[in-house]
């Protein structure tokens, strides 16, 4: 344990002009930015003059026979190395710029001078960036474009980071996040899709999205469903998913009919129970309803006493059934035969989630997913073309922070270590 005693003198002078909350405020944030960048330096010497402390000995007391938590990059010795000076290394933080020096090393064996702290102290070859700006980056680009991302990061951290800069930080990370939790058991999964502006095609490429639903809980005094993100990809067919079905036990899956998963289980013999979604019924319906031949607005009308009965948990379910089958026979009176027909496959998916619990009316639409897609919509809407790559890295560790904060830990291994025991005294 390092017991560093750090003094800080700081002389001031204002005019009258500073003499107001606002420029205290300035002034505090910039005499903040440079003694954590000098406490920064300090820390990062006296952490290196104890690790070679222990395996070097001291400058007076050398023993550099011990084996070291580090090895020679030429000949992979572990022990027989000696001090040898120092070079300087630079790195942009949530600090600002900070310079320190990192101690070297000389093996004996070979002659190889090196630094063995980046390794140690979490340093990547090249790296210019610390870890924690780089999650700060992706944290704050879910939400805004690469170029808002930037500006903001700049005018908080005082930084010169450049648009290309955040966006190649949220691919290289987008790329190496996974989805860690369990997946094996799964009572209630909700799958959706939406397009965005993706590859080649004129209307775009979807973005596949199933999320697991948990029990209801309380936060801040509301009631809030508990939810996980199992599966989003974004491609032409919803492939994951697929897989995620087959490899998983799950209790029931709500879709809203159009992904193909419905036919996929049975093809497969998936032992899944299927709940159409029942706010997408009159949606699609009116939808078809055009294809019929109806303008828009009357397609609406028409469907519309679909929404009165379909949720109307005061009606049993027989009784919505058979209201659902008198609609379906007053589409054909109509000519409908493709909304009628649209109608008539839902029939048999319309209640099943009955069966899990009568009192819990969550199972019945796929809501959770499409609040997420309103929100995928939201950030990628922003005039750009992505790609699919491009759009698959930024939205998997944007769902995988927001909904499976274990996926997130481990894809920066990063933890905060508040210090407890410290004073900070004005001399």
């Amino acid at each position: 344990m390092l017991d560093i005693e750090q003094s800080v003198k700081i002389h001031l002078k204002l005019s009258k002009n500073d003499l107001n909350v606002n420029s205290f405020v300035n002034i505090c944030n910039d005499v903040g930015k440079n003694v954590s960048q000098s406490l920064f330096v300090n820390l990062f010497k006296k952490a290196q003059e104890a690790v070679l402390d222990i395996y070097l000995g001291t400058p007076w007391n050398k023993s550099p026979g011990f084996v070291t938590p580090w090895e020679c990059p030429k000949c992979a010795a572990r022990a027989g190395f000696v001090r040898r000076g120092k070079r300087i290394r630079k790195l942009k933080t949530s600090i600002g710029r900070v310079s320190f020096p990192l101690r070297q090393v000389t093996c004996t064996d070979c002659g190889k001078t090196f630094s063995p702290f980046p390794e140690l102290f979490g340093i990547e070859k090249r790296q210019r960036l610390s870890r924690e700006l780089e999650q700060k980056f992706c944290r704050i680009a879910k939400d805004l474009s690469y170029g808002k991302t930037a500006k903001l990061v700049n005018e908080v951290f005082d930084l010169d980071i450049s648009p290309r800069t955040v966006h190649s930080t949220v691919q290289k990370y987008g790329a190496r996040a996974k989805i860690m939790e369990d997946l094996s058991q799964i009572k209630h999964l909700q799958a959706d899709s939406t397009k965005i502006n993706a590859s080649a095609k004129e209307r775009g490429i979807d973005v596949h999205l199933a999320i697991c639903i948990g029990p209801s809980e309380q936060k801040n005094g509301r009631i809030v469903r508990q939810k996980m993100l199992a599966s989003v990809q974004v491609s032409d067919k919803p492939t994951e998913i697929k897989k995620l079905l087959k490899r998983s036990q799950v209790d029931q899956l709500t879709v809203d009919g159009k992904s193909g998963l419905e036919s996929f289980i049975g093809t497969e013999n998936i032992p899944t129970t299927i709940q159409r979604c029942l706010w997408h019924i009159p949606r699609t319906a009116a939808h078809m309803m055009y294809h019929d031949g109806y303008k828009i607005a009357a397609g609406k009308e028409f469907v519309a006493p679909l929404k009165g009965f379909l949720f109307d948990e005061t009606l049993s379910v027989n009784t919505r059934l058979e209201k659902y089958k008198t609609f379906i026979e007053q589409c054909r009176d109509a000519g409908c035969e493709k909304t009628a027909n649209f109608l008539e496959n839902a029939t048999d998916n319309l209640y099943t989630y009955k069966q899990f619990d009568d009192t819990d009316v969550y199972g019945r639409t796929n809501s959770v997913a499409e609040r997420q897609m309103r929100e995928i919509n939201r950030r990628m809407e922003n005039g750009s073309h992505w790609s699919k790559t491009g759009a698959n890295n930024l939205l998997k560790p944007k769902l995988i922070e927001e909904m499976n904060p274990g996926s997130y830990a481990f894809l920066w291994k990063l933890t905060k270590n508040k210090l407890k025991t410290f004073k900070v005294i004005l001399c």
